[in-house]
């Protein structure tokens, strides 16, 4: 019986852990074009263009920043699936300037272009996106606010009540079971 609690607790705190770790705020390097990120620029429009912007995470700090573009034909909004849309970032004073990096897109998420940028130090800076395909070319600039990385995260102490629940749970079936035990 003490087997099977000790079991049942164990998976009780990976499911409380895992629960835990899926709702928290800790921020990983990766996004989808599907919700993932944060709309920045919601259906602007540059020459012939029509775009998207989401970055991650969703209050850009000092750090990697991960863009998805998403590129449409502003006539007929299909999407553009064969651009090349390039990435630079100039920053405030002092800051070191983002050379052009090329957003890339993949045979599953053709309508998704995503990239990785880094970012130096706090303050505005402008992340300028140049497009080019059968369309044309054009170029969109969007202002960006960037602030220290910092703040208080509640995934590790969540993860260590999880853990100490487990723990006390089987603390407390150790005692029923010796108690059942001494009345019988």
């Amino acid at each position: 019986m003490r087997r099977d609690f000790l079991m049942v607790a164990g998976v009780i705190g990976l499911v409380i852990l895992a629960a835990v770790t899926t709702a928290s705020p800790y921020e990983t390097n990766t996004a989808s074009a599907n919700g993932a990120t944060r709309k920045v620029v919601n259906n602007a429009r540059a020459g012939p263009y029509e775009l998207q912007v989401g970055v991650l995470p969703g209050s850009p700090k000092v750090g990697n920043l991960h863009l998805s573009i998403q590129v449409k034909d502003a006539a007929d909004g299909s999407n553009i699936t064969d651009a090349i849309i390039m990435v630079m970032a100039t920053g405030p004073a002092g800051a070191t300037y983002v050379s052009p990096v090329q957003a890339t897109n993949t045979p599953q998420r053709p309508q998704a272009y995503d990239v990785d940028i880094s970012l130096d130090i706090e303050g505005s800076w402008i992340l300028t996106l140049e497009m080019d395909s059968d369309l044309g070319k054009a170029d969109l600039e969007v202002p960006l606010e960037v602030r220290e990385p910092g703040g208080f995260n509640l995934f590790f102490p969540i993860a260590v009540a999880a853990v100490a629940l487990s723990f006390v749970i089987w603390g407390w079936n150790g005692i029923r079971g010796r108690l059942r035990r001494r009345n019988q």
